[in-house]
């Protein structure tokens, strides 16, 4: 999910708008003979191996740093914890609006090759650090370099012929989910033999197989550049539009939900089971089964994105999270946490391919990527304070407590977007076509 990473395409007045002028045949993309059924492929096994490598690590961060820094019993151990985790979110929020400026001008693919190698690079070297500074500085120029996936989800978007990009980037999230379901269970297995430094090692190879991947196995969509007269101005307006602004809050606001959430859900199942014993094994179920909901339901809603409309599914399925998570303070039981969370899984399919839609269909034409970078780092924002946010609720009322405040803020942003959000679309003198303002205008039938 998502972690918690987003992009996607766009065009000018809007791209896919009846009212928008059509480029000549010069300048469209031909999405006919482009081989945008290859790049789904290579991209979605890449951004699978991806999520492997990633949530094999992560949740071992912690007991890395007390049996292998020597922080097991230091007083310490916690503040390293959430700043090791936290860093690489607070990097990428800061560059991610960079590398989607140069992607707009040197290429999409070109990012997913520099994120893919730097990465590799950065995480192999974790596995030889002695400090918690050591790792704390490899962390952050991860997150300054990172970016793969939404570079992935940018070129996706861009290489789809537009009556299928919903149903690709559905595809594209369930290969990641997919890889998040896989990772945790496999970096405990390798970890308990190899140890937790064989898991490094294993993510930089991953990373760097998977560029090796993409450089052979992509091609590139190159989107016609702005007149140079524009280029300034409109990249300075985009965090001055109100529906791109809009867009931006609503990434934040779903990644700072749900990872508020994130860090406290095992310690909500070993409240449920009453002991810390079993408590990995039921934290670890709750969130791979959310994983799979997710996963099915991907492809499935961003199907039906591309024929009710974007707008319509995210709104719908914030609704949905929301009234998924509220119930969450209420359970007694794990079955009945199970099944909420199997509802929240089905809710994030929904969410992440339709929000992607839309930003498409809002980006100006020639800042696409820049467009996305800004909503990247929006998520990155939220991945950073949401934590923050969960942990003092939790300390000031009760775990509980975080549920309900959570849900709220989707049912807020669900409101924005169904009420105000086709004003500030008409402010702008771009309303969407059926196709992507979730008016419910049917599609043509997917080739």
């Amino acid at each position: 999910m998502n972690g918690s990473d987003k992009a996607a395409r766009g065009v000018p007045t809007p791209p896919f708008s009846s009212a928008s002028p059509r480029m000549g045949p010069s300048e469209e993309p031909q999405f006919d003979s482009h081989p945008w059924r290859k790049n789904l492929v290579v991209l979605t096994i890449s951004l699978f191996f991806v999520a492997v490598g990633f949530s094999q690590l992560i949740p071992f961060l912690p007991l890395f740093l007390a049996s292998d820094l020597g922080l097991r019993n230091s007083p310490h151990l916690h503040f390293w914890s959430g700043a090791i985790y936290s860093v690489s979110f607070f990097s990428s929020f800061l560059m991610a609006p960079v590398w989607g400026a140069l992607a707009d001008r040197m290429g999409r693919k070109l990012m997913v090759l520099r994120s893919g190698f730097g990465m590799a690079v950065t995480n192999t070297l974790m596995a030889f650090v002695h400090t918690p500074g050591e790792l704390f500085v490899l962390r952050f120029l991860n997150g300054f370099i990172s970016g793969i996936v939404p570079a992935s989800v940018s070129l996706m978007a861009v290489s789809a012929p537009r009556e299928r990009v919903g149903w690709a980037l559905g595809v594209l999230q369930s290969g990641s989910v997919a890889g998040t379901i896989v990772g945790p269970a496999l970096g405990g297995l390798l970890a308990e033999h190899f140890g937790y430094r064989t898991l490094f090692l294993l993510t930089g190879a991953s990373l760097f197989a998977v560029s090796l991947l993409a450089l052979f196995g992509v091609s590139d969509v190159r989107t016609p550049p702005p007149p140079a007269r524009e280029k300034g101005g409109r990249a300075g307006s985009i965090l001055l539009r109100p529906d791109l602004v809009v867009l931006f809050l609503t990434n934040f606001l779903v990644q700072f939900a749900f990872v508020a959430i994130y860090p406290l859900l095992s310690l909500f199942v070993a409240e449920l089971v009453g002991s810390d014993f079993g408590a990995s094994f039921w934290a670890g179920v709750v969130m791979g089964l959310t994983a799979l909901a997710n996963m099915v339901a991907a492809p499935v809603l961003g199907r039906a994105t591309d024929r009710l409309g974007a707008r319509r599914v995210l709104v719908g399925s914030l609704v949905l999270a929301a009234m998924a998570l509220f119930p969450h303070a209420f359970v007694r039981g794990v079955a009945s946490l199970l099944a909420l969370r199997v509802v929240l899984g089905v809710a994030l399919g929904g969410i992440s391919p339709s929000l992607n839609a839309v930003l498409r269909l809002r980006a100006p034409e020639g800042f696409e990527s820049r467009t996305f970078g800004y909503a990247t780092s929006a998520a990155n924002l939220g991945n950073f304070l949401g934590p923050l946010f969960g942990g003092a609720v939790a300390d000031v009322s009760s775990l509980r407590t975080v549920f309900p405040l959570s849900a709220a803020l989707l049912l807020a942003n669900a409101f924005v977007l169904e009420k105000l959000y086709p004003r500030l679309e008409e402010g702008q003198g771009k309303g969407l076509s059926q196709r992507g303002d979730g008016s419910g205008g049917e599609n043509p039938p997917p080739s």
